[in-house]
């Protein structure tokens, strides 16, 4: 509901006070659309067809909450659909034996160890928001590792409306880091795909802000993707149902 502007006592016309109202009710009306709380209506599922499918099979090491997972899974689906691209997630698999080449483990993790520096017997620290496995032949690993610790730390340092993202209330924080988890992870898929190299925008930019992860206008594949890949393919509506996380 928009905040009242009349009151029945005042008959003269307050010109500044009908602005500040006009403002007020313009940004409530764009709440919702910012700001999606988990445990709505429920809502139908509309998967986009796509020609090719990549499951995923998560392994929440870090106890991500489920409406953080979910919004991931949304925000990655249809960043991926545009390329002609579904993706299935299995956020409890039963066993990792025999994986299909369209198969892929993305472990959340709560932080990222780097390979031990020259002279050193342990491994370091690394602020990496996620990251994939190269062989010695060019071939990358079936897992992605992201670190929710990172994303975390990113998202939370930005801002909504004017409001530190860190005093909103927990279930918009949630949705917020779920939404930088699942870009992450849409970009650490396309260098499962398609190798190591980086576009100067969008999901495959080398290096990602606060506002690439939280901004309500969703980053884009390479044009040229949506080709390779069978044919550009309409995102899902946000009224789509996400995965069940449960």
């Amino acid at each position: 509901m928009y905040p009242s502007c009349l009151n029945e006592r005042t008959k003269a016309f307050d010109a500044r006070r009908a602005v500040r109202c006009v403002l007020a009710a313009a940004l409530f009306s764009r709440m919702p659309t910012e700001l999606p709380v988990p445990g709505g209506p429920a809502t139908a599922r509309c998967d986009a067809p796509s020609s090719r499918i990549v499951r995923l099979l998560v392994v929440n090491e870090a106890r991500v909450a489920p409406e953080a997972l979910a919004a991931a899974a949304e925000e990655a689906a249809a960043i991926w659909a545009t390329a002609g691209v579904r993706l299935e997630w299995t956020f409890t698999p039963a066993s990792f034996a025999g994986l299909q080449d369209d198969t892929v483990i993305v472990a959340i993790r709560p932080a990222l160890r780097a390979p031990p520096a020259p002279g050193e017997t342990e491994p370091s620290a690394s602020h990496a928001l996620g990251r994939v496995s190269f062989g010695t032949d060019g071939r990358p690993a079936p897992l992605i590792e992201v670190s929710i610790d990172a994303i975390s730390g990113l998202v939370l340092a930005g801002s909504q409306f004017d409001r530190p993202i860190q005093r909103l209330p927990l279930a918009n924080r949630r949705a917020l880091v779920g939404r930088g988890l699942g870009r992450v992870v849409a970009h650490e898929l396309g260098h499962w795909i398609a190798g190591r190299a980086h576009a100067p925008s969008g999901v495959m930019r080398a290096g990602y802000q606060t506002r690439d992860l939280v901004e309500s206008i969703r980053p884009l594949l390479p044009s040229g993707w949506r080709a390779l890949f069978g044919g550009a393919k309409r995102a899902p509506s946000p009224r789509c149902a996400p995965p069940d996380v449960r």
